[in-house]
């Protein structure tokens, strides 16, 4: 078993009742953040037993940030989570910890990587640093550029390990050109690991499973002229009308078409100040960002050629900034008053995995709340399958943690699982039905399939006889048509 033994006996010393010398069975992720939330509640709930409802607080999660880099603000998403069996789920014994490693900084792109070099390494978390389950910065000891030294792997316990699964916002086959990180013009956030990027037959020869749909939202800064919230609604102590952009005025955004917030038809004359637009995309590499370039610009399928607007260097230009995690994408959206080479009034616009906040604005596309509702009634478009990629027979896994795998991948397509984990109440799904924006009821069902016993909606009416089983299927191909299940 491969077993992070300084890390088992600090972890197991921090559950009351639980032996210091119990075992761990580790499982190491790498790739996209889209299955990390579910990985984690399953994680507790079908290993080890907690009730789906009320997931324990003592289980252990830390993530780890880079202060080095320009993303100082976010998280460039290594993750470490655990829990304790309790011995009611069969074949995972009482006592044991299981613990997930997530490593998603630069999104699908390590999947890939992954999948074509199987023996590639990814970081764990840092074992000794004594910050418990709050989020650590270590300026010294992390060293994601250049994907840690063999000295301070040494010196600080932050261990490499082959991953056990790979997973992709997207099919690998688009991972390539434009959307490889060595097209990135920000070097300082690829590791040497991915500089050379896949031929088109190494991408064209990982086979990768299907898993949950994955919902995405575009997101504005609250004071866009006549997008953004007031101050009322930001708190979420309103629901109101969201916001609404058109396909078309996203799709101008994106590709650099406009550049000032006056020019998109549905602001116009309410932004009196000439308020500048700040692009805040993914980086080169990212899932999420296929998923903005498919559904707006369409390259990825031959539509056009006008691809999502790039960063000329490592800084700002003309209003574009490019982020290596999600996380840095939403702070990138909040924290746009000022932009260096931008003066005057500035918004910024991002794409993220579904999402709702105070702190930015989901807005509505083409009229419809990004929903597993709509999306299942064929109306919210910005959906794509996840996938993932069993690696165990190239890691070196023991048989604990190929049992873990394979449990979480095969719940990872399952109904049932699913809605366990994003059930919706009554209240949610009223928000559904009127496209409603409140952050305490906005639609909980946002990443996966959706409980049969609950009505599709269009606009602010309910379709009480057809329920959406599954959200949708294009048979993993993105450039297809989406057949759903409504």
């Amino acid at each position: 078993m491969r077993n992070n033994l300084i890390l088992a006996a600090a972890v197991a010393a921090t559950f009351a009742g639980v032996s210091a010398s119990a075992s761990t069975v580790d499982i190491y992720v790498s790739g996209s953040s889209a299955l990390q939330t579910f990985f984690q509640k399953d994680l507790a709930v079908s290993i080890c037993g907690q009730a789906a409802t009320a997931i324990s607080s003592s289980n252990i999660s830390v993530s780890y940030k880079d202060t080095t880099l320009a993303s100082t603000a976010g998280q460039p998403g290594y993750t470490y989570y655990s829990c304790v069996a309790n011995g009611t789920v069969s074949g995972f014994a009482s006592g044991n910890i299981y613990a997930l490693h997530y490593a998603s900084d630069l999104g699908s792109t390590w999947g890939v990587a992954g999948s074509i070099t199987p023996s590639l390494t990814r970081e764990t978390i840092l074992t000794n640093v004594g910050c418990g389950t709050s989020t650590c910065n270590d300026t010294a000891h992390f060293d994601r550029v250049n994907d840690k030294s063999a000295a301070l792997e040494a010196a600080y316990v932050m261990g490499q390990h082959k991953s056990d699964i790979l997973t992709f916002d997207v099919e690998p086959t688009l991972f390539s050109g434009d959307n490889w990180p060595s097209a990135n013009s920000d070097v300082t956030i690829i590791p040497a690991k991915l500089a050379t990027a896949p031929t088109a037959a190494q991408l064209a020869g990982i086979t990768t499973s299907n898993m949950n749909e994955q919902i995405f939202g575009v997101i504005v800064s609250n004071n866009t002229p006549g997008v953004g919230l007031s101050t009322g609604n930001a708190t979420g102590s309103t629901s109101t009308q969201a916001p609404s952009l058109s396909t078309n005025s996203i799709r101008a955004i994106f590709t650099g078409q406009y550049t000032y917030w006056n020019q998109v038809p549905e602001v116009g004359s309410a932004d009196t100040a000439s308020t500048q637009i700040v692009l805040c995309r993914r980086d080169h590499g990212s899932g999420s960002e296929i998923a903005a370039s498919l559904t707006f610009t369409g390259v990825e399928c031959g539509v056009n050629s006008n691809a999502i607007a790039t960063t000329a260097s490592s800084g700002n230009l003309n209003g574009v900034i490019e982020n290596p995690t999600s996380q840095d994408v939403k702070n990138c959206v909040q924290s746009t008053s000022s932009v260096s080479g931008l003066s005057g009034a500035v918004a910024g616009i991002g794409l993220v995995g579904i999402g709702f906040s105070a702190s930015y604005t989901t807005v509505n596309i083409d009229g419809y709340q990004a929903n597993a509702h709509n999306v299942a009634a064929g109306l919210y478009n910005m959906a794509y399958e996840s996938h993932a990629k069993d690696n165990t027979a190239n890691s070196g896994a023991s048989a604990d943690t190929k049992a873990v795998v394979s449990a979480l991948l095969l719940d990872a397509t399952k109904q049932a699982k699913l809605t366990n984990f994003y059930s919706e109440t009554a209240t949610q799904l009223a928000a559904a039905a009127s496209n409603q924006f409140n952050v305490a009821s906005t639609p909980a069902g946002y990443t996966a399939l959706q409980a049969g016993n609950t009505a599709s909606v269009i606009g602010s009416s309910f379709i009480s006889n057809k329920t959406p089983v599954v959200l949708f299927d294009r048979g993993g191909n993105s450039c297809t048509a989406k057949s759903n299940s409504n």
